[in-house]
């Protein structure tokens, strides 16, 4: 059996996306999947390679609510089945639009396309893909994706959040990497992360930076061993300065007010990643909600929140992230998620199951 996929990477994490006609919203189980999906999903170790973050499988889709809905099946490099990819959801979000609605649109307009995703055994989430490709030869844009959480505390781990924070702070401290003012915490972004943001002026950041995969193969290892077991995505953010180059396409794009000040070029963390199952990665969508929520964590009023959202640089792109919180403090542990950041085709060929 020969299928056909299209490559695509969303700021940097990159993916194949597979049509499957047959996958419909009615598919609840892993036996009730459809012939192609179930192929995939048991051929994924022998159909991949380092360069590939994961596979997207889009189903048949319908009309709902003002914009169509589509079947997600969302699979891991190690074949493991994922409940949300925040770069992953984009990527489908800009496939979808292309593929489905171009013919309806020319590619320097768009108002914008509204889709929304039931990934299999997970959530509805929201999508809208706000610029369009200039040219059918310059296949990229930028997608933002809306993730609504009841909670932020991380789930089904065989530890408290709490237990597992005080443990790994307690080995950082000891290789004298963690110091009083850094920060780390769980949370919960339809995967489980550790996120470790380092406070501007840790002495060590630039040892961190340049040994990063090192040390993050460290804490995973410590990780696993607190866990007995692979649970957590791990993320390490530094602090860092928004470029100009970035800055202007942030405001071209309304991310930012025209009056954006330079103080303010501080609202930008160089994020690095270990993705359970995987290893080292280049970006993670989750991740860099994740890595906000940290930032921005000193309290559930909107009022504790920065007034811009929060630029995570993951390789060579940014991410902008925007948390809302209810107004309401009984309420802090549900949340709204906006990820926005580029998506752009790589490749196609075909796969031979």
């Amino acid at each position: 059996m020969t299928v056909n996929y299209e490559k695509w990477h969303g700021s940097s994490n990159y993916f194949l996306v597979i049509k499957d006609p047959q996958l419909t919203k009615e598919h609840q189980s892993l036996a009730g999947l459809p012939v192609i999906t179930q192929k995939l999903i048991s051929s994924t170790s022998q159909l991949l390679d380092d360069s590939v973050d994961g596979i997207l499988i889009l189903g048949h889709h319908y009309r709902e609510f003002d914009g169509s809905l589509w079947p997600l099946v969302i699979i891991n490099r190690d074949g493991t089945l994922a409940k949300n990819c925040g770069n992953g959801l984009r990527v489908a979000s800009m496939y979808a639009w292309l593929r489905d609605h171009r013919a309806n649109q020319s590619f320097d307009s768009i108002s914008p396309a509204k889709l929304r995703f039931q990934v299999f055994r997970s959530e509805t989430f929201d999508s809208e893909v706000i610029t369009a490709p200039k040219a059918p030869g310059s296949i990229t844009g930028w997608v933002r994706t809306v993730m609504r959480f009841r909670k932020k505390d991380c789930t089904d781990l065989p530890r408290s959040a709490i237990e597992i924070i005080q443990e790994i702070q307690d080995f950082l401290t000891r290789k004298s990497w963690y110091q009083s003012r850094d920060t780390l915490g769980c949370y919960f972004v339809g995967n489980d992360h550790l996120v470790w943001s380092l406070a501007d002026g840790n002495s060590d950041s630039r040892e961190l930076l340049e040994n990063k995969d090192q040390v993050l193969r460290t804490i995973y290892q410590e990780l696993v061993r607190i866990l007995d077991g692979d649970y957590l995505n791990i993320h390490l953010i530094i602090p860092s300065e928004l470029s100009d180059h970035d800055q202007a396409i942030a405001q071209e794009l309304g991310v930012l007010a025209n009056n954006y000040q330079a103080q303010q070029k501080r609202s930008c963390w160089n994020m690095m990643t270990w993705e359970r199952g995987v290893g080292p990665t280049f970006s993670c969508g989750t991740g860099a909600i994740a890595s906000a929520l940290c930032l921005t964590d000193r309290g559930c009023s909107a009022a504790d929140l920065p007034s811009n959202p929060i630029a995570m640089r993951t390789g060579k792109d940014i991410l902008w992230v925007h948390i809302d919180y209810p107004s309401s403090t009984d309420s802090c542990t549900s949340y709204t998620a906006r990820l926005l950041g580029p998506v752009e085709y790589v490749t196609a060929g075909d796969l031979t199951l």
